[in-house]
């Protein structure tokens, strides 16, 4: 069945149907509380699902990410009620049409500057940077992005999509630690800074080290664009006990108190209408 949509400032979003709706109230309950864990378990690893597969091995990677964006055709029920029709993959899908859209306007903001620099901080691939860049229309000669993360497993993928999409000059793939992002990209002020699906994986104390590094490290003027995480649809229970995720759930005051702690100003926020994930830019002074 083709999923509902709604569009909203040109983007063309996911939202529950009402089918959705009362088959995911209903089903809740045996979901978070009434199956048990392990049975729960069985059957996900029994359905082949590659969603499940990967998220089992990595909850919340870079590959479940590219499964969840590709939304192939599912081999089973298990399989579409995991890609297609759950609200936290639809959130995910809505999440990167917003970042994307939003990479594109700050590229073309800045695309005064002799070169627009990115940093993605836990960047995986680079998806949502990559097709920012293409989106935003600039001369990609006049964009350098680099992306960061302390696992290089996702660079070779990257680095493949990066050159299918002729991108393969701009964008630079770093194994590291970002908050040493002066040692991996020297004598670099990005313009833009990328904080997308990692906020989630970090307490309060280390998402205040990395957003202060990153203050210091950009230029004038510049933005960052991370998000928020509620648990709008009661699934936070049901991750953990199905696919051991473990994350950390905060509100767009939440991420904005945070911004401002460490020196941010001028904060946005805009929300996916699934209401799950809240965009939120800032920028530097």
């Amino acid at each position: 069945m083709k999923p509902k949509t709604i569009v909203q400032d040109g983007i063309e979003f996911q939202v529950f149907s009402l089918r959705q709706k009362i088959r995911h109230a209903f089903t809740n309950p045996f979901k978070n509380w009434i199956l048990p864990t392990g049975l729960l378990r069985k059957v996900m690893v029994w359905s082949g699902s590659p969603i499940v597969l990967e998220s089992l091995h990595r909850p919340g990677g870079w590959k479940a990410m590219e499964i969840i964006y590709k939304n192939a055709t599912p081999i089973n029920i298990v399989d579409a009620l995991s890609v297609r029709d759950a609200c936290f993959p639809m959130a995910i899908r809505n999440r990167k049409k917003l970042v994307t859209k939003t990479i594109s306007g700050l590229v073309q903001k800045y695309a005064g500057a002799s070169c627009v620099v990115i940093v993605g901080v836990g960047a995986g691939p680079g998806t949502n940077i990559q097709e920012g860049i293409l989106q935003s229309g600039i001369d990609k000669f006049k964009v350098a992005a680099y992306l960061i993360d302390m696992d290089s497993d996702a660079f070779e993928y990257g680095k493949t999509a990066a050159k299918e999409r002729g991108l393969e000059e701009q964008v630079h793939f770093i194994q590291g630690d970002a908050r040493e992002i002066h040692k991996h990209v020297p004598n670099i002020a990005p313009h833009i800074v990328k904080m997308i699906g990692i906020l989630e994986y970090l307490n309060d104390d280390q998402v205040l080290d990395l957003f202060e590094a990153m203050l210091k490290a950009m230029a004038p003027g510049g933005s960052i664009i991370t998000h928020s995480l509620e648990d709008v649809y009661n699934t936070r229970r049901f991750l953990k006990r199905a696919l051991n995720w473990h994350i950390y759930m905060r509100t767009p005051a939440h991420v904005t108190e945070l911004l401002e702690r460490a020196g941010f100003q001028g904060v946005t926020a805009k929300a996916e209408p699934m209401g799950i994930y809240t965009i939120v830019v800032a920028q530097k002074a």
